[in-house]
Order: structure tokens, then C-alpha cells, then sequence
């Protein structure tokens, strides 16, 4: 729900910096400085816990590369947007899989939930704030020379990422107990 320079500004204001008109064309040691850590801490803050905003669902073609020791396929992972982490994969009896790479081998056909790599404009609220935070306590250090500035914000980020799992928990489905027999029913203490 951001650009990459409204957050840019939003870690520069944390630490007391001026605000950039465009991180991108600004060659101030700041902007320079954000550029240099912003993909790969996107990317860790992307990684960090299944963002309800970044998951898509992908049924996997076949490749034509030689399969793993175990398995008889291999299944190319999506490219566009590229899947960072699998969250749930779902194969139809042999439930045996790995990935090595950008390659998911198994015996048959899968279909995954992901979490893919989107920009921060794709981001909700919660991984907007928790994406500056980690910014900002990374560029305490080289543009402040503060490691507590830098401890503050991670603690912040750490305290974000608790409310952004509690959050996307919620969100998932609950599981089906109309199914429920009669001596589950019981078990379970429902009379």
C-alpha cells in the first residue's frame, strides 16, 4: 500500500533523516544506503511468516529435468511472481516431496499455496510497518552510527511480526466438524 520511496521516508523519519523526493534517483548516501539493503530485506520480511496478501496457489507443470533420487518427477516452481516459500502442497496419494532450487520433485502432479515475491505496493498495513522498522534498524548503523536506534526498531519489527502471525492465524479457515461421528462426539466431550 506504499511506494518504495513513501517507505523510504517513513525509515528516514524514524531516524530523523530528511525525506527524499525519489529514493530511486536521489544519490544521497541515504537513498544510496536504502537502495543497497531494500530487496534483501524485503525479501526477508516477505519470508518471515505466510503474508495473507503475497500467498497464491499454483498447479505445477512438469520440467523435463532428471528427477531426485525417491522420486519420478519434476515440477517447475512459478517464476512470475516467483515463489519464495511453499506453505501447503497438495499431491494426490505418494505424499513424498522436496525442493531443490527453483524445482519441486515428487511422484505426482502438485498443486502449492506460496507465499510469492510481491512489491511493497502489494503490502497490507501491518508488513508495510514491519518492513520499515527492519529498514530503519538497518540503516542506524551506517547512517546514524547508533546500534541502540538499531536495536529500539528491531525490537519494534520483532513485536510487528507477533501481531502479523496472530493476525494471518485468524484468518485461515477452521476445520469442517459437521463430520464429526457420534463417537468422536463423545471423545471430545461434545454430548
Amino acid at each position: 500500500m506504499s511506494s518504495k520511496t513513501q517507505l523510504a521516508n517513513a525509515s528516514f523519519s524514524l531516524l530523523g533523516i530528511e525525506a527524499t523526493l525519489n529514493v530511486e534517483d536521489d544519490q544521497g548516501d541515504e537513498a544510496v544506503a536504502f537502495r543497497g539493503l531494500y530487496d534483501i530485506t524485503r525479501l526477508e520480511v516477505l519470508r518471515a511468516t505466510s503474508w495473507r496478501f503475497a500467498m497464491r496457489t499454483a498447479a505445477l507443470a512438469q520440467s523435463t529435468s532428471t528427477a531426485g533420487i525417491g522420486f519420478t518427477s519434476v515440477y517447475q516452481l512459478p517464476t512470475n511472481p516467483k515463489c519464495l516459500q511453499i506453505v501447503r502442497i497438495k499431491l494426490e496419494g505418494d505424499e513424498s516431496w522436496a525442493r531443490y532450487g527453483e524445482e519441486l520433485h515428487a511422484n505426482r502432479a502438485p498443486v502449492i499455496d506460496y507465499v510469492a515475491d510481491v512489491g511493497v505496493d502489494s503490502f497490507d498495513e501491518i508488513a508495510t510497518s514491519a518492513l520499515m522498522y527492519l529498514m530503519a534498524s538497518r540503516l542506524s548503523i551506517p547512517l546514524k552510527s547508533s546500534s541502540t536506534t538499531g536495536e529500539r526498531y528491531f525490537m519494534m519489527y520483532k513485536d510487528t511480526m507477533i501481531e502479523a502471525r496472530q493476525s494471518n492465524s485468524q484468518e485461515r479457515g477452521r476445520p469442517d466438524n459437521s463430520r464429526l461421528s457420534l463417537t468422536n462426539a463423545r471423545f471430545n466431550g461434545i454430548r
